[in-house]
């Protein structure tokens, strides 16, 4: 049908953000001393060494140990909290 917009999942929608600007997609994510204290320590071991971009979405445990897609929310919290950073990327945060 002509006209007709696909609507985007959540981890699309994610993915999308963070090439429009706020996290570069090619970073990479590096885990620090800090994510071995946390309660998500497994999450974040899995994602380690992932670029923002295939670290979005992906399905990996979350709080409740429930599987679920690794959100940019997600991702917000690990670098705030510093559990990880990014490193390269063009106009990275690092």
């Amino acid at each position: 049908m002509r006209g007709v917009k696909k609507q985007l999942s959540k981890h699309q929608k994610a993915k999308q953000s963070s090439v429009s600007g706020e996290y570069p997609p090619t970073a990479l994510l590096v885990l620090t001393a800090k994510a071995k204290l946390a309660k998500h320590a497994a999450r974040v071991r899995k994602l380690a060494g992932l670029t923002v971009a295939k670290a979005l979405g992906k399905v990996a445990k979350g709080a409740k140990g429930k599987d679920g897609h690794y959100a940019l929310q997600d991702l917000r919290y690990d670098l705030k909290c510093g559990y990880l950073q990014l490193k390269g990327g063009k106009g990275a945060k690092a």
